[in-house]
């Protein structure tokens, strides 16, 4: 009995021992385990093999035979060899087991300084770059990599950018700035979004290139940087050992990414903020220059830099209307915001991409196939490089004023979202665009009121109406800009046209014939101004407006482009025509409202200088003849006194008519918002001054045209009809 609780004491240790194992075992790895076990199973059958004979003895009294005896010999021995094995093998397994611990610990040591680093230099940079340049430096410094590169999305493009390398030598760079897209290990991780990794380098497109056999490359991994399953950025990892991107450490990597993501998702938020604040910053700096009173042309290169902080351009383009026309001013500057690349006026091609913009009035980016083109587009493009392109028209209210054009080197990099950036941008400019327009305007609408001022004045206050006819075509010509001005009167037998003056601008490429009149017959289009009585339009560009090259090249021009024919109306009658010509086509140089506007109240002007000149004519030579009339023999003093007074009262009631109808026609003329009451009373006082002028004309003669002193217009000898 005593042997057999001999027996049992170490086979309760060991169960209790095994108890303690297995319950302990949960903390320890799994290889530990299974070591410990080993051990343990060899201990149990080294116990059992020590403790046969006890058992032996006490059943001693059962066995009959010694061949039963030798079995049990046998089975301890067994048990001795087969216990202490198996308790070698657990040994050797814990040793080696606790190696691969060891190694995994210092790994994994090195991986979290590694992570530690990276932290750290997320904290101490703010610019995203620099964050990248230190994180591959410290993870190739700690980890033990031969060699690592970059690449940083642009966010508005697919292309990526190479922001740091290391262990790469100069003269192979340029084998790595575009690795990313003819990669299949890149491509793979931009897909999957997860980490890639090989160990067959001779498939790699950079062997051979990059590195090769004598580099000792054996494995290479892809990391993606992301965050919330966007791609930000990649890198690349080479090394030399073939297994060096075993699980664990594709762990650590993934990890790495998404670390890099999150601080270049900060570093976005935070980038953000600031071009939110920038943004403002530069709506008031704008804002303020628009308050100046300045041109856009002047306020633009200032506020270049403020629109670089809105949104990065390589070149910036403004396209400017000027007035009316469609030969525009274009302002372009480069990417440094200060250096100005191009500064001219007109001389685009026709139908180019900011006119299509410009008459659609919504914002145009080009497509992923842009390549601009000589013929259609703006060649400065192509010549800078230009990929990407957005273009905005300047539009406010019902009017466009131009376009600005945002060109970068990347393809893609703009898209429609950034219009909603650029929109209040835009508004201001077109809020420039708009008051500059108007100021233009209204200077030059006072500048053309003060000159019909000036001739009404002088109509008024000289008594020799002809120089003022003479004068006429000069100003007209010198006021809008017109390339030449005629002026031509009917003659009294309503078949030719009489010139009486012509001005041109300047005295090359114009050819104007010097005649002195111009069979009517032969020039339809100014019969039908005198038939019809009102401005006809030339646009030699339009068929509808098209003045055939025999008419032109007689009284104008062959190489005319444009121009107007304005009548010339006494008492509703046409005696004459005053014809504007421009070389500059219509689309260059249109004309606008207040020119054409501007043009009938020179034309009236001169039919009230022409009436003035016949009522002075009329005058004096009444008096002439009144003087001449020889008093006849037997009339009575009562009969020569009384004469006299009424040839007196005639020439004075004549002069103050003229005075009067004049002036009557003037108001009616000048001032275009009278009321219907003051119209009425103007016709009252013209239609009194007519009856008046008839009823002094039956002690008269009917007027007509012949010579005077000196008062009559050179240019012709025939009488004029009036």
């Amino acid at each position: 009995m005593s042997n057999l609780i001999w027996a049992s004491i170490p086979v309760f240790i060991l169960l209790v021992l095994m108890f303690f194992i297995f319950r302990e075992g949960k903390r320890c790895s799994d290889n530990h385990l299974q070591s410990w076990k080993l051990v343990l199973w060899g201990g149990g059958l080294l116990l059992w093999g020590g403790n046969l004979n006890r058992i032996l003895n006490w059943s001693q009294t059962q066995i009959t035979s010694t061949f039963q005896l030798q079995i049990f010999n046998l089975v301890e021995i067994f048990s001795y060899v087969v216990g202490g094995g198996v308790i070698l093998i657990g040994l050797l397994k814990w040793h080696g087991d606790s190696g691969e611990v060891k190694k995994n610990a210092s790994r994994r040591l090195r991986q979290l300084t590694c992570l530690h680093s990276v932290l750290s230099t997320i904290n101490h940079h703010q610019e995203m770059d620099e964050i990248l340049k230190g994180a591959l430096a410290n993870v190739l410094n700690i980890m033990g990599y031969k060699m690592g590169v970059v690449y940083k999305s642009t966010f508005n493009s697919p292309e990526m950018k190479l922001v740091a390398h290391q262990g790469i030598s100069a003269d192979k760079l340029y084998t790595i700035f575009d690795l990313y897209a003819n990669h299949n290990w890149f491509k793979e991780s931009i897909l999957s979004k997860q980490v890639t990794s090989t160990s067959q380098v001779e498939t790699l497109p950079e062997y051979g290139s990059l590195f090769s056999d004598e580099d000792q490359i054996g494995s290479f991994a892809c990391v993606p940087i992301k965050f919330a399953g966007r791609i930000l950025g990649l890198v690349g990892l080479y090394d030399t050992k073939p297994d060096r991107f075993s699980y664990q450490e594709i762990q650590f990597l993934t990890c790495l990414g998404e670390t890099l993501g999150l601080s270049v998702r900060q570093n976005l938020a935070s980038h953000r903020n600031k071009k939110r604040r920038s943004y403002l910053s530069a709506l008031g700096n704008i804002s303020d220059a628009a308050t100046e009173g300045i041109t856009l042309q002047e306020v633009f290169p200032q506020l270049v830099a403020d629109i670089k902080r809105i949104m990065d351009f390589d070149q910036i383009s403004l396209y400017l209307k000027t007035g009316t026309a469609k030969d525009p001013e274009v302002i372009t500057i480069g990417k440094s915001g200060g250096v100005l690349v191009e500064h001219r006026r007109g001389g685009s091609n026709k139908d180019n991409i900011f006119d299509r913009v410009m008459d659609s009035r919504k914002a145009w980016v080009a497509p992923p196939s842009y390549t601009p083109d000589d013929k259609a587009d703006v060649s400065l493009h192509k010549t800078c490089g230009i990929k990407s392109l957005i273009i905005l028209p300047i539009v406010y209210g019902d009017s466009t004023y131009g376009a600005l054009s945002l060109g970068h080197g990347q393809s893609e990099f703009y898209s429609a979202s950034d219009e909603k950036w650029l929109g209040p941008l835009i508004l201001m400019l077109a809020r420039i665009a708009f008051e500059q327009t108007q100021k233009e305007r209204l200077i030059r609408r006072e500048f053309l009121d003060h000159s019909l001022g000036d001739f009404e004045k002088r109509l008024t206050g000289e008594e020799d109406v002809y120089p003022l006819l003479r004068d006429v075509t000069a100003k007209l010509s010198a006021e809008l800009p017109k390339s030449f001005v005629r002026l031509t009167l009917l003659n009294q037998k309503k078949d030719q046209l009489i010139c009486c003056a012509t001005h041109q601008i300047r005295s090359a490429g114009i050819e104007l014939k010097n005649e002195e009149r111009f069979p009517l017959r032969e020039l339809p289009w100014h019969r039908l101004v005198l038939s019809a009585k009102r401005p006809m339009l030339i646009n030699q560009e339009d068929p509808e407006s098209y003045m055939s090259k025999d008419e032109a090249g007689l009284i104008m021009d062959k190489k005319i482009k444009s121009g107007i024919l304005v009548p010339l109306l006494l008492d509703d009658l046409a005696v004459g025509i005053l014809s504007i010509g421009e070389m500059r086509s219509w689309d260059r140089e249109p004309l606008t409202e207040a020119e054409i506007g501007h043009m009938k109240h020179r034309a009236n002007q001169v039919s009230i200088a022409l009436k003035k000149g016949l009522l002075c004519r009329v005058n004096a030579r009444l008096k002439e003849k009144l003087r001449k009339i020889d008093m006849p023999k037997g009339r009575s003093l009562y009969h020569t006194i009384d004469q006299g007074p009424f040839f007196d009262l005639s020439y004075k009631i004549n002069n103050s008519l003229t005075a009067i109808r004049g002036s009557a026609e003037l108001i009616r003329y000048s001032m275009s918002n009278l009321n219907p009451g003051s119209l009425k009373y103007l016709k009252t006082i013209e239609n009194g001054v007519d009856r008046i002028h008839s009823c002094l004309e039956e002690f008269s003669y009917s007027p007509h045209v012949e010579d005077l002193e000196n008062k009559r217009i050179q240019a012709h000898k025939e009488p004029v009809s009036f």
